[in-house]
């Protein structure tokens, strides 16, 4: 701000240029030996390194991530229900294949392709650019 002034000398402008370039020195030698510091003194010297790079890229890891479906008009939030939800439907899905193929699929060899649903397990991916 000082040096947009236009009372300045053209000496004070060269100043406050030069003193912004040493402080720009000065600042990233105190992240780097705080980053050194974290690494070196850190438990998990690889994780460190990963919190440094998230931080320095501006990427932060967020592991809540609010998920929102509408089901038969029914707006969903809970992420227990969208699990259970996601679970059946894709149970359901696999049943309906079984049974669209006939009964050649569900003779005793193949018996173990019905999958039964459980609330305790599902796998969602996520794919963030």
């Amino acid at each position: 701000m000082l040096k947009k002034q236009s009372n300045l000398t053209e000496v004070a402008k060269m100043y406050i240029g030069k003193y912004k370039i040493i402080c720009k020195r000065v600042l990233r030698e105190a992240k780097w030996r705080e980053n050194d510091k974290n690494i070196l003194h850190g438990k998990h010297k690889s994780k460190a390194v990963w919190q440094i790079t998230n931080k320095e890229t501006r990427r932060t890891s967020s592991n809540q991530q609010d998920i929102k479906i509408i089901w038969n008009s029914e707006e969903i939030t809970n992420p227990e229900n969208i699990a259970e939800l996601f679970n059946s439907y894709f149970c359901k899905i696999s049943e309906g294949l079984l049974m669209k193929n006939g009964n050649r699929m569900l003779n005793s060899e193949n018996q173990h392709l019905k999958i039964k649903e459980s609330t305790k397990t599902v796998f969602i991916s996520s794919n963030k650019k």
